[in-house]
């Protein structure tokens, strides 16, 4: 015959079987979802791979112009801003230079060199030493 004890540990025993067994089944759950996020992290990352790679080609057709818009021209990189200033054309606020003015208009609108502002702004879109 069983004592209370006895039963009372069986039964205790079983508690804890069933839970460890829960958790295995949840452990293996959790691992196979690490395992398809990993899947899906790989995939992801060939994607921008390739993202990057179109970037890339797509950047070395880009040119500043003399027809380019100075709306275009900051789109194009962020360094424009910076070259615009070198001449002077941030500072005014009563200034006429427009968006939508081409910068052959605003070269020639403000006395500037026009192959002097189309080589500066180009220097922004060639690689630097790091790069």
């Amino acid at each position: 015959m069983t004592s209370p004890r006895q039963r009372l540990d069986r039964s205790l025993v079983r508690r804890v079987q069933q839970q460890l067994l829960s958790q295995v089944g949840t452990i293996a759950d959790i691992t196979a979802d690490a395992r398809a996020l990993e899947q899906r992290i790989d995939e992801l990352e060939a994607v921008t791979v390739g993202l990057e790679q179109q970037i890339e080609e797509a950047v070395e057709g880009v040119r500043f112009t003399p027809r380019t818009t100075v709306a275009r021209a900051l789109a194009l990189h962020s360094g424009t801003r910076g070259v615009l200033a070198e001449y002077q054309l941030d500072k005014c606020d009563s200034c006429p230079v427009r968006h939508d003015e081409t910068l052959e208009e605003v070269a020639t609108g403000h006395a500037i060199p026009l192959e002097s502002l189309l080589s500066r702004l180009q220097a922004l879109l060639r690689p630097g030493p790091e790069g």
